[in-house]
């Protein structure tokens, strides 16, 4: 857990204005509601698609995905990212579920990366099952090779920009 928290502290040094805690709580909860219903992205915002990971993984005889797909919260008017949006997905005998988390920017107030923190350890904590401690695993190497895939992007974009 702990190398976990190094890594989303190096993106969220990507970021470029702080998450307020209306952005916050739309990521982890009204945009799900939103995509239920088929309602717009919140006015005023987009987001864009940055890496997806995913891998198979038998769970009590089933093979079962796990997923990772991470997209920038940007303020259309300003252009700029405010936030990470992470969708860990499960895909079980043919049913999706989906949860959100949101990488506030570490600009933000520290009241919303407390919060952040607590949110992720709970979407984290583990019921001591074999499925849970899989189900976790998975969605970590997930994020982790992403992770590895934008470091190595920045590496590359940097390297071309130097030319």
């Amino acid at each position: 857990m702990k190398y976990l928290s190094i890594i989303l502290f190096f993106i969220t040094l990507s970021l470029n204005a702080q998450t307020s805690l209306a952005e916050y709580d739309y990521l982890t909860k009204d945009y799900k509601q939103d995509l239920g219903t088929g309602r717009n992205i919140k006015s005023g915002y987009k987001l864009d698609f940055i890496k997806a990971s995913r891998n198979r993984v038998l769970v009590n005889g089933n093979t079962q995905i796990r997923g990772v797909i991470i997209r920038s919260f940007k303020k259309t008017e300003e252009n700029r990212i405010v936030a990470l949006l992470v969708e860990f997905i499960r895909v079980d005998k043919g049913n999706r579920s989906s949860t959100y988390s949101c990488i506030p920017s570490s600009r933000s107030a520290k009241s919303i990366l407390d919060k952040a923190q607590t949110d992720f350890f709970k979407l984290t904590e583990t019921n001591n099952s074999k499925d849970k401690n899989i189900q976790n695993s998975q969605y970590f190497y997930n994020a982790m090779r992403l992770i590895g895939d934008l470091i190595m992007d920045a590496n590359t974009d940097e390297k071309e920009s130097s030319k």
